[in-house]
């Protein structure tokens, strides 16, 4: 019996360096938030809003990670970095480890699909301010897609609070009077992770 226990103690011992060296490969990623940038696609990834530095596989990894939806055509949207520490969570990477520089990133969508540009921010006027305005207010009628890996779902819904673009709003489903909480994406358009069920 003390043997068995012994052992069984090791063999905790051993997963547990194990276990702590794994941890440790995954802590070497920096990642740095561009002030702004501008996409082309429906979606957007860790790799089109970050420099990311890191060991290849994890890098790649995090670059892969879908961060949301792009904003409407010629529109912007504010991301800001503890939304991206939570994609990530729920993608299952463990953040002990990677640091993310900068508080957030303006994401403008280009039109025609032309490929990922990355775009600095200049001086002169500010040109986010319009932006922060609610873009679905309580009450609206909102479109609300449902993206669930590939498969995509849209369905109507009454909105219950006011957001501006990037700003959690809750939602009702009137067809199941579910509530759920969305992303606002742009004028009467709302965002449900299908990861957020």
């Amino acid at each position: 019996m003390g043997m068995r226990g012994g052992i069984g103690l090791g063999v905790l011992g051993i997963l547990a360096l194990v276990s702590g060296a794994v941890a440790e490969g995954e802590a070497a990623a920096v990642l740095t938030l561009r002030a702004a940038v501008s996409v082309a696609g429906e979606s957007f990834a860790l790799g089109d809003i970050a420099g990311i530095e890191g060991e290849g596989s994890l890098q790649a990894r995090l670059a892969g990670v879908i961060i949301g939806p792009s904003p409407l055509s010629g529109d912007s949207r504010q991301v800001s970095a503890g939304y991206v520490k939570l994609r990530l969570r729920r993608e299952g990477i463990d953040l002990a480890g990677i640091e993310v520089k900068g508080d957030g990133v303006r994401v403008s969508r280009v039109g025609g699909g032309t490929p990922t540009k990355r775009q600095t921010t200049g001086g002169g006027a500010d040109k986010t301010a319009p932006e922060e305005a609610p873009v679905v207010r309580r009450g609206d009628t909102v479109e609300v897609v449902v993206r669930v890996g590939p498969i995509l779902v849209k369905t109507s819904g009454r909105a219950l609070g006011d957001a501006a673009v990037g700003g959690v709003v809750r939602v009702q489903i009137p067809q199941t009077n579910a509530t759920l909480n969305a992303i606002a994406t742009g004028v009467g358009q709302c965002q449900v992770l299908g990861d957020r069920f």
